[in-house]
C-alpha cells in the first residue's frame, strides 16, 4: 500500500522539464495522502515548498472535518533532488484516534504522536512478537508479514504508540480485519491453491482460532474478488466472493454466511445481481443489511443490498456516493469510508464518509 500511494502521489503528476519554482508550486497544491482513524479523526499530509526545499505538513481534524489544525512533521526540510519523490518516502500509520506513527523509508527513523500531531517523539522500540493481542491494543490495517514460516499482523497501543506483531494463522491476507476488535474479534482470510479460501476467527484476542475452508471454481486463475463482512458483535459474518469460470463468461457471485462466530457456514446463491456485476467489496450494516459495492463496465460502481441473508439483492440509491469509489471499509466506532485506494491506511483524496452506508459526504483536507 505505501508503494501504491508513492506511485500515485509521486512525480508522475509533474512535467519532467518543470523548473524548481514550477515544481514547488505544483507540489504545494497537493494534499498527497489521507489517513483515517474514525469518522471524527482524519489526517492529511502535504508539502510546503520554497523553491528547491520542502517540508512536510500534517492537517488534522477531531470533528469530522469541520475544523482543522496544522503541524510540521518531524522530518525537516527535504531537498528536491528527485522532484515530487523525496516528499513521499514515508509512511503515516494510524494506531488510535490521536496516535500516529511516522516512519521515514530512507533513514529508517520513526516518530510517534499521541496528541494528533501537535508533538512528536522518537518511536519506542517495537515489542517482541506476542501470541495474544494485549488488552487495549489494536490491529493495524494492512500490516501482514511472514518470517520463518510464521505469519504476523502489525499491532499497536493507542495509549502509548508502541507497536509490535501478533502471530496469526499461516498465510493470512491483509485487509480483511477491522482495527477495532473489542467485540468483533479478529477475522482473517487465506486464499490457497487458487480454488479455496479459509476464514479464521479468534474471539479471545488470538489465543484460539476457528478456521473453515470454502472451495470455489476459478478456471481463469486470476483470483476472486473477496470480501469478509462481520457484524459489530462478531456473531454474524459473510464471505462474498465473485469469480470467473472462463475468460468469456460473466462473473459469478457466491455468498457464505455464518451466524455463530465462524463455527459453521451456509452457502447461498444470490439472486438479483445483473449478469455483468462483480461484487468488489461488501459490508454489514447495523440493521443486518448486507451492502455490496458492485463493479460494472467502464469502471462504474453501484451499491446493491440484501436484507434476507444474501439470498436476493436490489440496487439501492446512495446519496453522495463517489462515482469512482473503490472500496468500503468499516471504521472503529461505526461508519464507513470509501476511497480511491484499496486500503484506508494511506489513501489519496478525495475521501467519502458515511454513518449508515447509504448517505455519503466528501471530506476535503485543506492546506494551511
Amino acid at each position: 500500500m505505501p508503494c501504491l500511494a508513492l506511485l500515485l502521489a509521486g512525480c508522475g503528476l509533474l512535467a519532467p522539464a518543470a523548473s524548481p519554482e514550477q515544481m514547488a508550486s505544483a507540489l504545494e497544491e497537493q494534499v498527497t495522502r489521507v489517513a483515517i482513524a474514525d469518522r471524527e479523526h482524519i489526517y492529511g499530509t502535504y508539502p510546503l515548498c520554497e523553491v528547491d526545499k520542502c517540508r512536510l505538513r500534517l492537517a488534522a481534524t477531531r470533528d469530522g472535518g469541520r475544523s482543522w489544525s496544522h503541524h510540521d512533521l518531524p522530518q525537516g526540510p527535504t531537498g528536491m533532488r528527485k522532484p515530487g519523490v523525496n516528499d513521499h518516502t514515508f509512511t503515516l500509520t494510524v494506531i488510535g484516534p490521536v496516535t500516529l506513527r511516522l516512519s521515514h523509508w530512507q533513514s529508517r527513523k520513526a516518530w510517534v504522536t499521541t496528541d494528533g500531531g501537535a508533538s512528536w517523539r522518537p518511536d519506542p522500540a517495537a515489542a517482541k512478537p506476542v501470541p495474544v493481542l494485549p488488552d487495549g491494543w489494536s490491529i493495524l490495517a494492512g500490516g501482514v508479514g511472514s518470517h520463518s514460516g510464521s505469519t504476523y499482523v502489525d499491532i499497536g497501543d493507542p495509549a502509548t504508540g508502541q507497536t509490535g506483531t501478533l502471530e496469526v494463522p499461516r498465510g493470512a491476507a491483509a485487509g480483511h480485519f477491522p482495527r477495532d476488535t473489542s467485540r468483533r474479534g479478529i477475522w482473517l482470510t487465506t486464499t490457497a491453491s487458487g480454488d479455496s479460501v479459509t476464514v479464521s476467527a479468534s474471539h479471545d484476542r488470538g489465543r484460539t482460532w476457528i478456521s473453515r475452508s470454502h472451495g470455489f471454481d476459478d478456471q481463469v486463475g486470476g483470483g476472486p474478488a473477496l470480501s469478509l463482512a462481520v457484524s459489530a458483535d462478531g456473531k454474524t459474518a459473510y464471505l462474498v466472493l465473485s469469480r470467473f469460470r472462463s475468460f468469456t463468461s460473466n462473473p459469478e457471485t457466491m455468498v457464505v454466511r455464518s451466524e455463530d462466530g465462524g463455527s459453521s457456514w451456509t452457502r447461498v446463491t444470490p439472486a438479483g445481481l445483473p449478469a455483468a456485476v462483480r461484487v468488489e467489496s461488501a459490508q454489514l450494516l447495523p440493521d443486518g443489511t448486507l451492502l455490496g459495492l458492485c463493479g460494472l463496465k467502464d469502471s462504474e460502481r453501484v451499491l446493491y443490498a440484501s436484507k434476507d441473508g444474501g439470498r436476493t439483492f436490489q440496487q439501492v440509491a446512495a446519496s453522495g456516493y463517489p462515482a469512482g469509489g473503490n472500496d468500503l471499509w468499516p471504521l472503529p466506532g461505526g461508519g464507513w469510508v470509501s476511497t480511491l485506494a484499496a486500503d484506508y491506511v494511506q489513501v489519496l483524496p478525495p475521501v467519502h464518509l458515511s454513518d449508515d452506508g447509504l448517505t455519503w459526504r466528501e471530506v476535503q483536507v485543506p492546506r494551511a
